[in-house]
């Protein structure tokens, strides 16, 4: 009976021992478990990076349509001796020239009405508007009867309301009153945008192949003058030659 109780006590003892080795392997099935998880981590990591550069070619990319409202203007200036002036407001952005607009002429008054509404597109960061005021003068070059800018500030903010013009003559004070704000151009707007675009890389790879082929004109065209000289040379010497042995 002893033995068998002594056998009996190391039983448990043997089994233990087992279960003391998982214990040791648990954190490394736990190390492998978390392994997968550091892929997912390094790759967040590195997704920042491409968004990096995204902003800056949007901000280079984005065109914006100024909307502009021309409504009127008063206190200018009559510009003509006899009649009245035909005054016309010209819109446009400030160094593009392709951009500009402008209203229909009127007759003079104390107080101009246009209501004109304008889409100028290819309007971006930087640019400001510039309002040129003139008179239609049938024949000879219109005369200036003021001019006032917009501030890239004032036009992405939406303004509304009247602005003293400049260069209105000598005791004259004169106002353009308008009415602008800045948003995305529309879908059709865009294409046509693009497609201005592909016209003028068009244009200018065109402008290109004619320069290129015309240089390769004149080289062929010398070479084949040279050619023809360094011909004649030779039937000269061989004349010469001949008439020596003569």
């Amino acid at each position: 009976m002893g033995c068998n109780s002594s056998r009996t006590a190391k039983a448990p003892v043997a089994k233990e021992q087992p279960q003391a080795d998982r214990s040791v392997l648990a954190p490394v099935t736990e190390e492998k478990e978390a392994k997968p998880e550091e892929v997912p981590a390094v790759q967040a990591q590195g997704e920042p990076e491409p968004e990096a550069g995204t902003p800056a070619i949007a901000a280079e990319a984005q065109l914006l349509t100024a909307k502009v409202t021309v409504v009127g203007a008063r206190g200018l200036r009559n510009a003509d001796w006899i009649g009245k002036s035909e005054p016309y407001c010209v819109v446009e952005i400030a160094g593009k020239e392709e951009s500009m607009n402008r209203t229909p002429f009127v007759k003079h008054e104390a107080e101009v009405a246009w209501n004109f509404a304008v889409e100028v597109a290819g309007y971006k960061a930087g640019d400001a508007l510039v309002f040129t005021v003139k008179d239609n003068d049938a024949g000879k070059k219109d005369d200036v009867l003021g001019t006032v800018t917009l501030a890239e500030d004032r036009v992405k903010e939406g303004f509304e309301g009247e602005l003293e013009l400049t260069g209105t003559g000598e005791g004259c004070q004169a106002f353009l009153k308008v009415k602008v704000e800045a948003t995305e151009p529309s879908m059709l707007q865009q294409a046509q945008d693009a497609v201005e675009h592909v016209k003028e890389v068009i244009e200018d790879k065109v402008e290109d192949v004619k320069e290129a082929a015309g240089k390769l004109a004149d080289m062929v065209q010398e070479t084949v003058e040279q050619v023809v000289v360094d011909a004649e040379h030779e039937v000269e010497d061989s004349s010469k030659s001949k008439c020596c042995k003569c």
